[in-house]
This record gives C-alpha cells, sequence and structure tokens, in this order.
C-alpha cells in the first residue's frame, strides 16, 4: 500500500511524531493509523528504556499555592535539553504533572506515575522529543496557622515554598526548595 503524504501529516498532526517516524510507523501498519500510532507509542517506550541511564538535568520547576494559601504544591520536571524544557509540549506535560499531583495527593513520584493517563502521555512526549522525561520529585506542603507563598525564580528553576506562620509572638519560616 503507497502512504501518501497527506497521510503522514495527518498522522503527524495527531501525534507530533516526526515525519520520517509517521512514514515508517504508516508503512508498517499498512496504512492503518492506530495501529500506526500504536507502534509510534512503542517507540516511545523503547526511546525512553535507551535514555534511561541518561542524566536530564534541564527542565522545569511548578508551584501552585491554594487560593487560602493554606498549602502549595511544588514539582520539578526534567528533560535532557533547555530546547526541550522550553517547548510547549514538554511546559503542557509538566502543568498535567503538577494538576495530577493537586488532584490525586500521591504520597511519592511512583505513586503519581500509577495514573496511566500520565504515563501514558510521558512515553508520547518521550517518543515525540527523543529525550528523556522524568517527574523528578515534587512536595506538598500545608500549614493550619500561617500562609504558604511560592517563588519561582527567572527560568523555572530554582523555586521555594516558604510557609510563614506565627507562634509565640515570633514569625517563623520553613521551606521546601526544590
Amino acid at each position: 500500500m503507497a502512504i501518501t503524504a497527506a497521510q503522514v501529516n495527518e498522522l503527524r498532526q495527531k501525534t507530533g511524531a516526526g515525519m520520517m517516524d509517521c512514514k515508517k510507523a504508516l508503512t508498517e501498519a499498512n496504512g492503518d493509523f492506530e495501529k500506526a500510532i500504536e507502534i509510534l507509542r512503542k517507540k516511545g517506550a523503547s526511546v525512553a528504556a535507551k535514555r534511561a541511564e541518561r542524566s536530564a538535568n534541564e527542565g522545569m520547576v511548578l508551584t501552585k499555592v491554594s487560593d487560602d494559601k493554606k498549602s502549595a504544591i511544588i514539582i520539578e520536571v526534567n528533560c535532557e535539553t533547555d530546547f526541550v524544557a522550553k517547548s510547549e509540549d514538554f511546559i503542557n506535560f509538566a502543568e498535567e504533572a503538577l494538576e495530577t499531583v493537586d488532584s490525586n495527593r500521591p504520597a511519592n513520584v511512583d505513586e503519581l506515575l500509577k495514573d496511566e493517563s500520565l504515563k501514558s502521555k510521558m512515553t508520547d512526549l518521550l517518543g515525540k522529543v527523543g529525550e528523556k522525561i522524568e517527574i523528578s520529585r515534587f512536595a506538598i506542603e500545608s500549614t493550619d496557622n500561617g500562609i504558604v507563598v511560592d517563588y519561582i525564580h527567572m527560568g523555572s528553576m530554582p523555586a521555594v515554598l516558604s510557609m510563614n506562620f506565627q507562634r509565640s509572638g515570633k514569625m517563623l519560616q520553613c521551606k521546601s526548595q526544590q
């Protein structure tokens, strides 16, 4: 079966994968889009396995403070290059990871990655950008008798959550830093 440029472009629009990867996946799937998408996903998982030992030192830190300023979340999501860290896809993934922590309140990263939707999106992103992507760490902080404030330095790293609370007439401060 001959694969047309329009089919390759359509798959590229759906998945964000590279043109040649889309063409190879469509050829292997004999033009079946769903099968081609699955082939691209498997490729992403394969890339992840190959990249597992690489260091992911770039990325971003995001925070989310509750409206009442009684709790906050800080999360660090990493990749290999600053080029990927600045991409819309990576930023959207990092924001989704933050929202997943907020809604699920997992105890640690392993528990966070039990969310199949988030894990699938991370694998898809890895396949698309060809770099190691990881959620390095996160913290959920809260206080009953004070407020939590956040600060993110320009460039999305470093960041701090600071809890300020009154105790015995003194202002105390506790920091969670990524």
